[in-house]
């Protein structure tokens, strides 16, 4: 953290530490958002014949990941993407799929934020809790 003081006839000022601050936390572009999207897609699951798995209906499904542990998937219709939990221990799963996501992503926590995310988990996952959905673990905000 850079803070500077300004001196004025006796009295210090505390300058550009709340601007730097601001800098720093402000909420992501949407060009930010629009990029890290676009990454994202274009890492789209293939077929054993090469083809991307999209789905045909008016959904509009990519395929982003698919592991035995969890499965990402973005969904054109809803400008959505949908980090399913496959197995548990739900936490431990949940965090190994955000770090994918956001390396599906190329990009930060704070542009990731941005994006409407939702996290969700099986009945094995998640016992007491399957199809609740969630924000990514490190977003501050809820998202919708």
């Amino acid at each position: 953290l850079l803070i500077y003081i300004l001196a004025i006839g006796g009295t210090a000022f505390l300058v550009g530490s709340a601007l730097f601050f601001a800098a720093r936390t402000q909420a992501p572009s949407a060009q930010d958002i629009r990029a890290a999207k676009e990454r994202a897609l274009s890492k789209v699951v293939l077929d054993s014949e090469g083809n991307p798995m999209i789905s045909q209906d008016s959904v509009q499904s990519y395929l982003l990941a698919d592991t035995a542990q969890y499965r990402i998937v973005y969904q054109k219709a809803f400008d959505a993407f949908y980090i399913g939990i496959g197995e548990p221990p739900f936490e431990k799963t949940r965090e190994e799929a955000e770090l994918a996501f956001l390396g599906l992503l190329e990009t930060d926590k704070r542009v990731a934020c941005g994006l409407r995310v939702r996290v969700t988990g099986g009945p094995e996952a998640n016992p007491g809790h399957a199809g609740e959905y969630y924000p990514l673990s490190f977003c501050k905000n809820k998202q919708e």
